[in-house]
Parts: structure tokens; C-alpha cells; sequence
């Protein structure tokens, strides 16, 4: 047996406040969520440069996204990557990452 719910139809995922109680939250807001690349990343460089200022902090994750014509592990395997910020420097917009790209990332003005 299911055990009782609180609130009819509320099911057990979530979160609810009652009986006047009171919930404060926070957080800052990283912005922008996604970014491109102002210069073409080079397989073994550990820096990648964007178009525009983040606020993206050290100990953060990001993933450089492939930019090879076929990524469908058909012909060739998946060149996305996941690193961890190390610094961002005093620009907002040189990232240096935790270990150095494994693969060349394109940044033409095509995706700009």
C-alpha cells in the first residue's frame, strides 16, 4: 500500500510547504548556460576562448561540444567533451579547463 499523501494528488516527488510554514532558497544564476567558441580549440590546449563574458566559476563542469560533420560513432567516435573549469580569467571569457582537450573543437564563422 501506497503510504498517505499529505496533499491529494501531490505524489512523492517534490517539495511542499504547509501550515504557514516558510521556505527561503538561494542561488546565483550562471548565465549564459551555453556559449561558442571565439577561436578554433586545438586538440591539447587546456584554454578555450568565447564570443562573450560568463560568470561560470572554477570547479564548475563544461562540456565542449563536437564540431566534426558526423558524430553519430557511424564513421567516426564522439568528440564531445567534459571538463572542469580551472580559472576564468579577468575577461569573463578565457576559460581554462582541468585537462587539455583531447580534439580539436572549430570555431568558424559559420557558428558565430
Amino acid at each position: 500500500d501506497d503510504p498517505p499523501s499529505l496533499l491529494h494528488g501531490a505524489g512523492s516527488k517534490g517539495m511542499a510547504v504547509l501550515h504557514e510554514g516558510e521556505v527561503d532558497m538561494f542561488a546565483q544564476r550562471f548565465f549564459p548556460t551555453w556559449t561558442r567558441l571565439a577561436h578554433t580549440a586545438a586538440a591539447g590546449t587546456d584554454e578555450i576562448h568565447l564570443t562573450g563574458a560568463v560568470n561560470w566559476e572554477p570547479g564548475q563542469e563544461v562540456a565542449v561540444l563536437t564540431t566534426i560533420a558526423d558524430d553519430s560513432g557511424a564513421t567516426t567516435q564522439p568528440q564531445n567533451e567534459v571538463r572542469v573549469i580551472k580559472a576564468v580569467d579577468a575577461t569573463r571569457k578565457v576559460v581554462t579547463l582541468n585537462a587539455p582537450l583531447a580534439h580539436r573543437h572549430y570555431a568558424g564563422e559559420e557558428y558565430r
